[in-house]
């Protein structure tokens, strides 16, 4: 009996306690911990109209940006488009800065590197007071940083390191081209239509169209493939179609929406005179008609790009350059003509030029299997510019092909 009533009470207790666990409401879990204070208490990024960046006395060399209206400005740097995401970074870690008081007063200052001539110093200012923060030295392990406002003695360690948060390594001065939009374009590249390419006077029409499958069944889809089309590129020259290599034409479109730039530069020292100088542009053509035209301009042996109707002149490598604006040898698909001559030979280079062959003296007939092959060919600064059965096709091979050709001439 008394071992009944002992199991009962256990099982009352239980149910007891289950019911206390699932009533009573548990505290909710400070966003501040126990010690623990907000460097920038109620921040709010809302109101930021400006943004001043530099570390000590490098203030002349500092970063500054304004917001207009919902885009950023960097002021530093010949008002270009800033990076609205390094920025949104910049103040999440400032509003998610909280310590613990390591020091109080202006004597400690220099030790934790938090005076103004020693210190990274961050200042917001908008509708309300400006909001000046010093980011002075990491911590021993250096995963976290003191910090402090300059409108209190406080000194907080915080446990994360802010200047890598800000995409700063080190102790390295601020860069204003790290604070400048690096996309250039920012395009979705499957809504890319056509792309119009003008390299050395002529153009290149490159069109996205749908690819058609003989002896495709319609009525045989299912509802999973329904709707979807596959696409496929095409290249147009004056009134040739070319056939182009199918990984080629997927950089080019994939450059055209992700070309990156590397700085931007004064504009009044790069004038439009500068950028017609060069034919060398493309321009772009997405689905719902918007046009954007990319003019490219060389000066000093670097490669300069700006945007139709906008002043920004931006620095790009010649890598990015050559991803997006290809010399034509690198994506037409062209195979030689089957001649002895041209074994074992490597191409150098070919360009589009359906003019040349007309003006060329040398207009020969190379005989291979029966077949008589129509070609010109010249020789300049030490190569054989070749084309063949009057194409359009111009290729550059070494010196000795030119006299192997006069050679087979002869004997013929």
């Amino acid at each position: 009996m008394k071992n009944k009533q002992i199991i009962i009470a256990l099982s009352v207790f239980c149910v007891l306690l289950i019911i206390y666990f699932v009533a009573i409401k548990r505290p909710e879990k400070s966003s501040v911990v126990a010690g623990y204070q907000p460097l920038c208490k109620d921040f709010s990024s809302v109101n930021i109209k400006k943004i001043e960046l530099y570390r000590g006395s490098e203030k002349q060399e500092g970063v500054i940006l304004s917001r207009d209206n919902d885009n950023w400005i960097v002021e530093s740097s010949f008002h270009v488009p800033g990076d609205a995401e390094k920025i949104q970074k910049l103040f999440s870690a400032i509003s998610s800065a909280e310590g613990k008081i390591r020091a109080t007063g202006k004597d400690f200052f220099d030790d934790f590197k938090l005076t103004e001539e020693k210190a990274l110093n961050i200042i917001l200012s908008g509708e309300t007071l400006p909001l000046h923060i010093l980011i002075g030295k990491r911590g021993a392990d250096y995963q976290g940083t003191f910090a402090r406002t300059a409108d209190k003695e406080d000194i907080l360690y915080i446990d994360k390191d802010i200047h890598n948060e800000i995409g700063l390594w080190g102790d390295q001065s601020l860069k204003t081209e790290d604070w400048i939009q690096h996309k250039f374009l920012q395009l979705e590249k499957d809504h890319i239509q056509k792309i119009v390419y003008r390299l050395s006077g002529k153009d290149f029409l490159f069109v996205k169209e749908e690819k058609k499958i003989e002896g495709d069944d319609k009525t045989g889809e299912s509802k999973e493939t329904e709707g979807k089309k596959e696409y496929e590129w095409k290249l147009t020259s004056g009134d040739e179609v070319f056939t182009i290599k199918d990984s080629k034409v997927k950089d080019i479109v994939s450059a055209a929406a992700f070309l990156r730039i590397e700085k931007a530069v004064d504009p009044k020292e790069y004038s439009d005179d500068l950028f017609k100088t060069s034919d060398t542009n493309v321009q772009i053509t997405m689905d719902d008609t918007t046009i954007h035209t990319i003019h490219f301009a060389y000066k000093n042996d670097s490669v300069y790009v700006k945007k139709e109707g906008e002043p920004a002149v931006y620095k790009i490598s010649s890598y990015e350059k050559n991803k997006i604006a290809p010399d034509a040898g690198e994506f037409l698909e062209i195979e030689l003509p089957k001649i002895k001559e041209l074994e074992r030979r490597k191409v150098l280079d070919y360009f589009v030029d359906a003019e040349w062959a007309q003006r060329q003296e040398l207009v020969k007939e190379i005989k291979a299997d029966g077949n008589t092959i129509k070609a010109a060919y010249a020789l300049v600064d030490g190569k054989t510019y070749v084309c063949f059965d009057d194409g359009s096709i111009v290729f550059l091979f070494e010196k000795d092909l030119y006299e192997t050709l006069n050679k087979k001439e002869a004997n013929d």
